[in-house]
């Protein structure tokens, strides 16, 4: 991010980090798929959710939107992810990135700056 070898759009001055783990602490009143006190996870690229890239092009958090370093956030449902209630905090990890990583390698000009999995 510093040197300029972030393979997405940052927000100038925005909120770094794309992955975490957290619970629910409040619910609009259109909210029918989460309640207070449900672990949650958001997907990393919140313009890609179904394999076809939304209108508004990649919504990478930490990248084009804000990220998840921070103590309250708040999301549309359908980007959130339900925890398995038989995993602890210590178990739990976001959802992995896989398709991302192929999906840049792909289409970036060149290869994400980060290795590859071993």
């Amino acid at each position: 991010m510093l040197r300029g070898l972030y393979p997405s759009n940052l927000v100038d001055g925005g909120i770094v980090a794309s992955d975490c783990a957290a619970e629910v602490v409040a619910v609009g009143s259109a909210v029918t798929t989460f309640a207070v006190g449900d672990r949650v996870s958001p997907q990393m690229d919140i313009g890609n959710l179904t394999g076809v890239i939304e209108p508004t092009g990649h919504l990478g958090l930490g990248g084009e939107v804000d990220g998840v370093l921070r103590e309250y956030a708040v999301f549309q449902d359908k980007v959130l992810v339900r925890i398995p209630a038989h995993m602890s905090w210590d178990e739990v990890t976001p959802p992995p990135s896989p398709p991302v990583r192929l999906t840049m390698t792909l289409t970036a000009k060149r290869q994400p700056p980060w290795p590859a999995p071993a």
